[in-house]
């Protein structure tokens, strides 16, 4: 019923005004009434690039887009990554970093494989202990512990071989560190040397450039248990540069020229130290971690809540960026966070006792990655570790992850093709890894490696191929891989295989082009230094004229005793003696004693002259001459 004035009311005479009004009202409910949260959840099940179309309807929409945890949940559907992930493009963008890391997978997954083998030919051990690599100045580095061998080459094809020998006091070696200028050993009776690989060469010059550390005091038997050496060390060999701890608890700081600058006893023995060397040092005892300020030396004491015996199956990185240590040790992974030295932080994850760690990597990253962090570049700019298990599988996990405890990522159990030699029971299937920010290569023997996912742990593909024939040795024994190295750029794909001295090196799609700074300096590094040029050129030289020096006194020598050239009447006099006293003793002759020395030297002259005459004399008169000066004597 509708009264004069406009108002309805029902049949009981109530005004229902309100409740069109209201239902007029609902008609204006939209989406974007919807909380943030809401939104937020609902965006985060789209792809990263309809998120870009979506924050261009309205404001609203890309207060929403714009949120952090939108795109986090995006990449993590899309990429299987979680909270902190590492970052592909280094970059704030989300969007950037979305398409950077899809080229990438494309790819790994999908680009035309490249491969290239040689072999390390300065090897006689055919043993690699250690490999340092440089792709953007493509050189490789890699040292035999057992001898004290270097061997430096082009990374991609292995010309271009320079080879550094030990010698007898780099023997029973118990820890090294090696950069590009320096080799420094600790041995098992205690002595400590650092060789200079620029000045030392594998010429007949037979110089070398050694120096063993000496503090002044008895250090012997007390056995080097760990090593470490500047990056970006002091010219001027003024601060310090190495670092070296002993299974007694010395802790002793060098500088290059080998000074002790400062010697720290901390009555535990030391498996191994680390250092940034601008603000830690980083000391791993048996039982405690060793925090030392470089400067002020003060000390704080971590206690670990476990005892390491056994020193060899143990091990100990440092994430300098976050300040985090990572100690394994049997089936027990700890994180160590000394951010905070005031409250520091432990975290860890312990495995089923029949399982034991036996291998620790962390992800491949430039050296300004792991020494610093940038928590605002898309996924907070994580840093990765993989470990290998006894039971025959790979877990990866994050170590700068902000959880309490240690989650892995993905758990891997490799499978290779039906090329892959047999392995014996007593032997695991994966022997090496390395990982970046994409992927992770699993190695087992014989060159065998599959790339995977490192987030979802998925297969991608085959990363070698069979050695060729001409390594026949690869194909007479089961060699596991030593060691597999990527390239620390985030946006490049290849890397090498090192497999006892054979190397691998591989590429997917096409290299990155370098720039004509990049390449003028590539003259400048590695075995191609200008400095190693030079001086082995200057080397070859001398040795040159040595041996021309020599040729050259040994045919005046020739011509002197022939009798074609002389010095001096004085020396053709002797040279004539000389001869004429080898002539009588041949033909069983005595030389008459004569009392005037002029007159048997000028008897001897005329033996001599008669002894090498070659015509017969036809003057008459000069015989006559001669035999009347002979009666007249």
């Amino acid at each position: 019923m509708e009264h004069g004035n406009g108002v309805e009311v029902d049949g009981l005479g109530n005004t229902i005004k309100h409740v069109a009004q209201s239902v007029e009202s609902s008609k204006y409910i939209t989406f974007n009434d919807l909380p943030n949260e809401i939104l937020i959840q609902v965006f985060s099940n789209l792809d990263p690039i309809q998120l870009c179309s979506v924050r261009l309807v309205c404001k609203h929409w890309n207060y929403a887009v714009s949120d952090k945890s939108t795109w986090i949940k995006s990449f993590g559907l899309k990429f299987g990554t979680r909270q902190t992930f590492p970052s592909v493009s280094n970059s704030k963008l989300w969007i950037s970093e979305y398409l950077y890391r899809l080229q990438m997978y494309k790819k790994w997954k999908k680009a035309i494989a490249t491969h290239k083998n040689y072999q390390l030919l300065n090897n006689e051990y055919g043993l690699v202990d250690f490999a340092l690599t440089n792709f953007a100045q493509d050189k490789l580095l890699t040292f035999a512990r057992i001898s004290g061998d270097i061997s430096m080459c082009n990374l991609n094809n292995g010309k271009n071989q320079t080879f550094i020998p030990g010698n007898y006091l780099l023997t029973q070696i118990t820890c090294y560190a090696v950069n590009w200028t320096y080799l420094m050993v600790g041995k098992l009776n205690g002595e400590l040397y650092l060789k200079n690989l620029i000045t030392s060469t594998s010429s007949g010059s037979n110089r070398s450039s050694l120096i063993k550390f000496e503090d002044g005091e008895n250090s012997r038997n007390d056995t080097i248990t760990g090593c470490c050496l500047n990056y970006h060390f002091d010219k001027r060999k003024e601060s310090i540069d190495c670092i070296s701890s002993s299974i007694k608890g010395s802790l002793k700081c060098w500088n290059l020229g080998g000074k002790l600058i400062k010697k720290i006893e901390l009555n535990e023995p030391i498996i191994t130290v680390k250092s940034d060397f601008k603000n830690y040092i980083i000391a791993q005892g048996q039982k405690k971690t060793f925090i030392i300020h470089i400067r002020t030396f003060e000390i704080v004491s971590i206690e670990m809540g476990m005892s390491i015996e056994e020193f060899e199956n143990s091990f100990v990185d440092v994430d300098y960026g976050d300040s985090n240590v990572v100690i394994c040790y049997e089936s027990t992974i700890k994180v160590i966070n000394f951010k905070n030295l005031g409250n520091v932080r432990l975290k860890e994850v312990i495995l089923p006792d029949d399982v034991s760690i036996l291998e620790s990597k962390f992800q491949t990253v430039p050296y300004s990655k792991l020494h610093n962090r940038d928590s605002e570049i898309a996924g907070s700019d994580g840093l990765m570790c993989a470990n290998i298990l006894s039971d025959d599988t790979v877990i990866v996990w994050n170590i700068r992850d902000s959880a309490t405890q240690i989650v892995p990522q993905c758990t891997i159990t490799p499978i290779f093709n039906k090329h892959h030699p047999a392995i014996p029971n007593d032997r695991t299937y994966a022997t090496s890894i390395a990982l970046n920010n994409s992927v992770i290569a699993i190695g087992g023997y014989n060159g065998f490696t599959n790339l995977y996912n490192i987030f979802t742990g998925d297969f991608i593909r085959e990363c070698s191929i069979k050695f060729p024939k001409r390594l026949s040795h690869m194909y007479q024994h089961i060699i596991p891989i030593k060691d597999i190295q990527l390239n620390d750029s985030p946006t490049s794909s290849n890397g090498i295989i090192i497999c006892g001295d054979a190397i691998q090196y591989f590429q997917f799609g096409e290299p990155k082009q370098q720039t004509t700074t990049t390449t003028k300096k590539r003259l400048n590094v590695g075995p191609s230094n200008k400095q190693v040029v030079h001086q082995n050129i200057k080397d070859e030289i001398d040795d040159y004229e040595n041996l021309q020096e020599a040729k050259h006194r040994r045919e005046l020598l020739f011509a002197k005793y022939n009798g074609d050239k002389y010095d001096d009447n004085d020396d053709e006099l002797s040279i004539a003696i000389a001869l004429s006293e080898s002539f009588q003793n041949s033909n069983g002759s005595k030389a008459e004693s004569v009392d005037d020395d002029e007159d048997a030297q000028l008897k001897l002259a005329i033996e001599l002259s008669k002894s090498t005459e070659t015509e017969p004399v036809d003057n008459d008169d000069i015989e006559q001459i001669l035999k009347l000066s002979l009666i007249d004597q």
